[in-house]
């Protein structure tokens, strides 16, 4: 998972600055075209995916498993803890992602210097990713899960405090790159502590669709934040509350096996 999440990094790293090209020489909409038949060009490397899954005989039977496994995981207060910290993660990077830009022009940063601050989240999250993802094999991975939220926390704090300048937004992007999608690989990794990798696949889909809805409210809350007061500056500071509400949430989970169609074997 940490592997795969460098890759989105650098993909992020490869695919922003161009952009940003793009929509000073040719405008926003030529750039969500090209961007459109680039996502669309992935469709031709299905093929070449192999399903290595043994197909199984027993369908009905695996579905009355994973329906139990959900309803049972839906009342779980490890799992809710773990799912409610990674809706603050959307919440964090689409916010970021998409105002960040705006916010550092804004304030007088110039549109290249905005650029280049998001770019190289996607350089310093290889670092964070693969780092994170190593250290969750080391010790019990809700402590750098929830370090991951306080840390984000203290990184926008002291964004919001520093007087703007082209070397803060760099720094910021460097610093908040570390914090980017570290939390996937252990988020993951805890749900496969939780219930083994049959089901695996589902209980990170329903934990991923929480991430969606704080990225949803992310994004949306940017907007109307700065049409209501003028800058993002009250944005901030909730993304700061929000993270150190994570943090404890988080640091709460324990990394158990759940009692109903667990393939993890309790010591």
């Amino acid at each position: 998972m940490a592997l795969i999440g460098a890759a989105a990094s650098f993909g992020q790293f490869a695919v922003v600055l161009p952009t940003m090209w793009m929509n000073k020489t040719f405008g926003w909409e030529s750039s969500l075209i090209v961007l459109s038949s680039i996502t669309l060009s992935l469709l031709l490397l299905l093929p070449l995916l192999n399903n290595t899954n043994k197909k199984s005989n027993d369908k009905d039977n695996f579905g009355n498993e994973l329906q139990n496994t959900l309803s049972f995981s839906l009342k779980e207060r490890n799992y809710i803890l773990l799912i409610m910290g990674f809706f603050v993660c959307g919440f964090h990077v689409t916010f970021i992602a998409l105002h960040l830009p705006t916010d550092l022009m804004f304030k007088g940063i110039s549109a290249e210097v905005a650029g280049w601050s998001l770019a190289i989240i996607g350089v310093t999250n290889i670092i964070g990713t693969l780092g994170f993802g190593w250290l969750g094999t080391k010790i019990k991975k809700p402590i750098p899960l929830a370090s991951i939220y306080l840390m984000r926390s203290l990184a926008i704090t002291i964004f919001i405090l520093s007087p703007p300048s082209a070397t803060v937004a760099i720094l910021f992007g460097a610093t908040i790159g570390i914090l980017w999608l570290a939390t996937v690989p252990m988020t993951n990794a805890i749900i496969l502590s939780f219930i083994g990798p049959k089901y695996l696949a589902s209980l990170s889909g329903i934990c991923f669709i929480c991430h969606q809805l704080g990225a949803v409210l992310g994004a949306w809350l940017g907007g109307r934040f700065f049409d209501i007061y003028g800058s993002y500056e009250n944005m901030w500071w909730l993304s700061v509350a929000l993270g150190i509400i994570a943090f404890f949430l988080t640091i709460m989970v324990k990394e158990e096996p759940f009692l109903v169609n667990s393939e993890v074997k309790t010591s």
